[in-house]
């Protein structure tokens, strides 16, 4: 197998600190391990391959090597997602995470999708963690926040990048397929990554999209394992009614109901305006002494919310073509099309 890095998409990098406080979209230039930006003048490092482009993680901190397994801790400011995510990957292994059926069925799609739309530009992956669908393509080109997934054992020999999904480094038009699978709802802002995952994709490029849509407010407060004696009246109101709120009747009657006013309003109001990203603001839990899904999810994203704002902007929807199968949407994956 040809080992792959980043460094072979060096063209396409752009400054991500300019990217997002100035909307500008400047190149960055490889001067030895480092990358600098002419304008801002900020540095990012290069670690075996891999550009830091995560402004956290940028040249003003301190980042150190730990040992020779490319394990790197960073010294100064740790910011508690930081250090949740660095621990959520550490010791993981692309190899052993292979061997196991997670996102299988998602695998086989990607690289079916990819031969048969006969996809031979680059492939971006947003949220890669430890790469387990970076042979889907031989353009992958994996993005993570989190510095131990993409040192991950069996992972080293892809093209990968450190990266915040809010601001993406890559020049506008320059991807041919974006795809991510449960990463959308760990971002704080999703309307940007949203918008970024727009912004980099080619005309025509495809987007394929599965965010833990509809993430809730009671997971992040950990309702379904704690007992009623450690909660306060209004949670155990809330852990009382967790059955109902489960519940598809309670859903339909709910989310039906908002869908329906969401599309009556923007169809006869804000039809010809692209539209905003409507999603939940969540308190993420980051500790490490308990886990349940999606406990660390920071939005709470509606999957027709999704795909309105795709819509809004000409794309085609591939996966949701008629609107009753959009208003009907639950935990759904997403095919779009860019005009």
């Amino acid at each position: 197998m040809t080992v792959q890095t980043a460094l072979q998409y060096k063209d396409i990098l752009i400054c991500p600190q300019c990217n997002r406080e100035k909307n500008t979209f400047n190149q960055l230039i490889l001067n030895s391990d480092k990358f600098k930006c002419a304008s801002c003048s900020m540095t990012y490092d290069v670690m075996d391959g891999v550009p830091i482009l995560a402004e956290d993680y940028s040249s003003s901190h301190i980042i150190r090597r730990t040992n020779n397994t490319k394990n790197y801790n960073i010294q100064d400011n740790q910011l508690n997602r930081e250090n949740f995510y660095y621990e959520h990957y550490s010791n993981r292994s692309r190899t052993i995470d292979l061997q196991s059926s997670y996102l299988l069925k998602e695998r086989n799609l990607i690289e079916t999708f990819i031969k048969e739309n006969c996809i031979n530009g680059s492939c971006l992956e947003v949220g890669c963690g430890t790469g387990i669908f970076a042979d889907v393509s031989t353009q992958y080109l994996g993005l993570d926040y989190s510095l131990s997934s993409v040192f991950a054992k069996g992972f080293t020999d892809y093209a990968r990048i450190v990266a915040s999904a809010e601001s993406i480094p890559l020049k506008s038009q320059s991807v041919n397929l974006v795809f991510s699978f449960n990463t959308l709802e760990h971002i704080p802002n999703p309307e940007l990554a949203f918008s970024e995952i727009d912004r980099v994709l080619v005309p025509s490029g495809y987007a394929i999209l599965k965010p833990a849509w509809h993430c809730t407010k009671y997971n992040t407060e950990l309702l379904p394992i704690k007992s009623y004696c450690e909660l306060n009246f209004l949670q155990r109101c809330h852990k009382f009614l967790i059955p109902l709120l489960k519940s598809k009747a309670y859903k339909f009657l709910i989310k039906i109901p908002q869908r329906l006013i969401r599309k009556l309003s923007y169809s006869f109001f804000s039809s010809k305006i692209p539209t905003k990203l409507r999603y939940r603001k969540l308190n993420p839990y980051l500790g490490n002494d308990v886990f349940i899904a999606d406990c660390d999810a920071t939005a709470d994203i509606d999957c027709y919310e999704g795909l309105l704002y795709f819509e809004s902007r000409g794309y085609k929807i591939i996966s949701h073509k008629t609107i009753i199968s959009r208003l009907l949407a639950g935990n759904d994956l997403l095919i779009l099309q860019k005009p």
